[in-house]
């Protein structure tokens, strides 16, 4: 994992959600509502579509060869499904973990 990678599975696990591909539209929303509350756990551009009413990264959506939110999900998916956690020891400032909390104890539905 590199080190946005790192940020993003230690802000999920905070969150309470498993990083899977199948979490997708959940990972969205957490990192979009993160970066709403000054969060910034992956530096994906994420935004809210007012019509579907859910967040989405537009890169991941015209597939740019820039990065994108889903091509991260799916590597950190696939090192843990091998077993290697990179990830382990790091940790978010206070002041973001403490915002992250509280986010993890109301729901994450933006409207």
């Amino acid at each position: 994992m590199n080190r946005i990678q790192i940020a993003l599975k230690t802000g999920l696990d905070i969150l309470g959600i498993p990083i899977r591909v199948e979490n997708y539209k959940q990972i969205c929303e957490a990192v979009y509502v993160a970066e709403q509350v000054g969060v910034h756990i992956n530096p994906s551009r994420i935004e809210w579509d007012k019509v579907r009413k859910m967040a989405y990264s537009p890169k991941t959506e015209e597939r740019c060869f820039s990065h994108n939110l889903f091509d991260d999900v799916r590597e950190i998916q696939e090192e843990l499904e091998k077993g290697l956690n990179d990830s382990s020891g790091y940790t978010l400032d206070n002041a973001s973990e403490e915002k992250l909390r509280k986010l993890y104890q109301k729901p994450l539905r933006v409207s």
